[in-house]
């Protein structure tokens, strides 16, 4: 939980000095003549906060997420006993609460991300056993976020590559540890825009936000995901042959809030 709460900090101060940055370069509207080679004067337009998302936006920007995801690993086989992950824990999920950041690239019709995360949660059966989950990964997304003026709703698809650390605690036995090295990781989601609430309380408040941070936008985001069994993990089929656990996953709901800077 330490680690998790350290990350969002730091993932705080990056997007504060990324978007301080941009606001000076939005603010730097002149030129200087001695700083042209060719003795001209270039005056470049500001920006019309006032505009709507589709004239105003820039070609790079920050995504910051945080959300809570529901996770069941369908293949996991027990670091103790010959059990697999529904015997361990009675058929309980694991809430994995996490964290993403990443660029973003805008184009005429939607962005491109690259996205780095971690997440952790855990699960327990009562007074028997307990498994923690801790989960890190990079991923790349595509979102169509530039159809209309407004980003409204926006679809999206990410793919990505995860890393899980495993511990499982058994009352007597003690605690076992694992990991599992690239799991290829899927997500489709869709993005509601918040930022018409705001406007309908104070109308001023999100051009006030655009020129102290630089945050363009605020969205729910909901997504189903999952994860496919990675090439060195142990089969469903023969659970007790040498491998890493298997963290194969599917039907898995998020929810969380991301923001566009």
């Amino acid at each position: 939980m330490k680690f998790l709460i350290s990350g969002i900090v730091y993932a705080f101060l990056f997007i504060s000095f990324i978007a301080s940055v941009t606001k000076a370069d939005v603010d730097d509207l002149f030129v200087d003549e001695r700083d042209a080679a060719d003795g001209q004067i270039t005056v470049e337009r500001p920006v019309d906060y006032s505009a709507s998302y589709k004239d105003r936006r820039q070609t790079h920007g920050v995504l910051f997420s945080i959300y809570q995801e529901k996770y069941y690993p369908l293949d996991y086989f027990s670091l103790f006993e010959d059990k697999f992950i529904d015997q361990i824990i009675d058929g309980r999920t694991i809430n994995l609460l996490g964290f993403e950041i990443g660029y973003k690239y805008n184009f005429s019709l939607g962005s491109i991300g690259l996205l780095a995360g971690y997440s952790q949660g855990h699960s327990e059966a009562p007074g028997t056993r307990n498994i923690w989950v801790k989960r890190t990964l990079v991923a790349a997304n595509i979102a169509f976020d530039n159809f209309f003026n407004e980003p409204l709703v926006v679809p999206y698809a990410q793919v990505g590559i995860a890393k899980f650390g495993i511990e499982e605690g058994n009352t007597g036995q003690g605690f076992k540890s694992s990991s599992a090295n690239n799991v290829p990781n899927y997500k489709l989601g869709l993005l509601f825009q918040l930022n018409w609430i705001e406007g309908a309380i104070d109308p001023s408040s999100h051009v006030d936000a655009l020129r102290s941070s630089g945050l363009e936008n605020t969205f729910l985001d909901i997504y189903y995901s999952g994860h496919l069994q990675s090439s060195a993990a142990i089969p469903s089929e023969t659970p007790h042959v040498v491998g890493e656990p298997n963290m194969r996953s599917t039907d898995e709901l998020g929810l969380g809030i991301k923001m566009e800077f």
